[in-house]
């Protein structure tokens, strides 16, 4: 007895046997999917079902573990301030010893004199003497302690600018000696000029 398949019949079993290998491909990744996200070692406690994602956040939610979590921060907040405390007490230190060490103002402006070695005179203009033209000029300088002149400038103007000039082409020709031992440190002086026709 022979069987004939026919075209139709060959289309609908090879259509079955899709559907059949869809349907074991399928339900096979479910399952093992399922697998995965099942927790077999914590299913059951006492007739409870406890995840093992339940068991971690109950964990971390004790007031022991809080506990121990915090005293590292405040060490380093502590570690932090003793820090800040320490630089502040350097500084303050620093600032004390600078402090003593500086001279009074006062005093090197009354002794700006004993410490140019060679006083070169501001010369008169010629303008100035012929117009009787009069003034006062003060001069501000920062020597360093070995001497050596640093800033110049007029602080207080006579009113006329070729006084001034006069007086600052001269003041930088003097020359200083040594009157600290701290060389580095710089210090302000005072230098009055008059100008007058007597």
């Amino acid at each position: 007895m022979e069987i004939s398949l026919t075209h139709r019949d060959t289309e609908t079993m090879f259509s079955r046997l899709m559907i059949l290998s869809f349907s074991f491909v399928f339900f096979g990744h479910l399952a093992l999917l399922t697998y995965k996200f099942l927790d077999h070692d914590n299913s059951f406690v006492h007739g409870t079902k406890t995840t093992s994602i339940a068991v971690r956040l109950k964990t971390y939610d004790t007031p022991k573990d809080k506990a121990q979590l915090t005293p590292p921060l405040k060490k380093k907040v502590i570690k932090k301030k003793v820090k800040k405390a320490k630089s502040t007490i350097a500084k303050a230190k620093k600032e004390n010893k600078t402090s003593d060490k500086k001279p009074k103002e006062t005093n090197l402006s009354k002794s700006i004199d004993s410490i140019i070695t060679n006083y070169v005179k501001p010369i008169y203009p010629r303008i100035a003497l012929r117009r009787g033209i009069t003034g006062e000029v003060v001069l501000a300088l920062w020597v360093k302690g070995n001497g050596a002149l640093e800033k110049l400038i007029v602080e207080k103007s006579s009113g006329n600018d070729s006084l001034d000039k006069s007086a600052l082409i001269a003041a930088k020709t003097w020359k200083f000696k040594e009157f600290s031992s701290n060389f580095s440190k710089t210090f302000k002086f005072k230098k009055k000029i008059v100008y007058s026709l007597n």
